[in-house]
């Protein structure tokens, strides 16, 4: 059993299992009521106790079962890695594919050019910008991660029936 990313806070979450809410060490856990499959909670003070107060990175997370149909469908993304590769789904591009795309012409040059300030940090640099991240900026490696793109094991065979070993 895990816990998956839900919601953010004010948000809504809706979950098979049940849902804690707050952060780091401080959670309030819902469980949902007899006879009831989906609990769905606002992920919010307005509904919920501040557990956290002051910390705006709240959220809910929903408790998980490997191997379960609802995990089936989680999108790996939420997951953590070893995990993800127990979704049977496959990664069909990510910035090392657009990168190594560019030997494939035009068209994967210009995929590079428009994915490579989400997958390089010295994008900016190389460019001469002078601009600076602010200090809630997203890490280098959390956007090389959102780059990923992914192919649930349910359509597979139906995206290998599309594209070729070339894409």
């Amino acid at each position: 059993q895990l816990w998956v990313f839900c919601a953010a806070q004010w948000e809504e979450c809706m979950c098979n299992g049940d849902v804690r809410w707050g952060n780091a060490d401080r959670w309030l856990i819902l469980k949902p009521k007899a006879n009831v499959q989906t609990l769905q909670v606002e992920c919010s003070t307005r509904q919920l106790s501040d557990v956290r107060v002051g910390d705006d990175n709240k959220h809910c997370e929903c408790s998980v079962t490997t191997g379960t149909e609802y995990f089936k469908v989680i999108n790996p993304m939420l997951l953590p890695k070893d995990v993800a590769a127990m979704t049977a789904a496959r990664v069909i591009g990510s910035c090392d594919h657009y990168k190594g795309g560019m030997s494939h012409g035009p068209w994967g040059q210009m995929q590079w050019s428009a994915v490579e300030p989400f997958c390089s940090s010295s994008w900016g640099r190389s460019r001469g910008s002078s601009g600076q991240a602010g200090s809630r900026a997203v890490d280098a490696g959390t956007l090389r991660r959102l780059m990923r793109v992914w192919v649930d094991s349910r359509f597979l065979e139906n995206y290998e029936r599309i594209y070729d070993s070339q894409g």
